[in-house]
């Protein structure tokens, strides 16, 4: 049986404080990767765009933090091992942001995400 690395994700855009949106929905049959993606997902749900663009612009995808567009790579020998686990600097940010400010709260843009390995 070959494992499906298909995920299909859902998340609001910078709606972690309204009650009715501050949802993310992660499918996944790869279940050693679902924590990592519920937590990409949740990075959408705090405002954060992926690295490399957006508000995130300043911090590079090759980096392969979790706000990564691509996929990530989960080996010791790789020179980022580490950053599949954790936000950039730029996430780090914009969630920061996001808690300060309660405006963001009224953003409404839905974010459709498909991440496939």
């Amino acid at each position: 049986m070959r494992p499906n690395y298909l995920r299909t994700c859902y998340a609001y855009f910078w709606e972690v404080c309204n009650n009715f949106l501050k949802t993310s929905v992660v499918r996944s049959r790869d279940y050693f990767m679902t924590a990592a993606t519920a937590a990409h997902e949740l990075g959408h749900n705090l405002g954060a765009d992926h690295d490399g663009e957006g508000n995130s612009i300043a911090c590079r995808a090759e980096d392969q933090f979790i706000m990564t567009p691509k996929n990530p790579v989960f080996t010791k020998s790789t020179r980022h091992s580490r950053n599949p686990w954790i936000f950039s600097n730029c996430s780090v940010d914009v969630f920061k942001y996001s808690l300060k400010n309660k405006y963001v709260c009224t953003i409404y843009s839905w974010i459709y995400v498909v991440l496939a390995y």
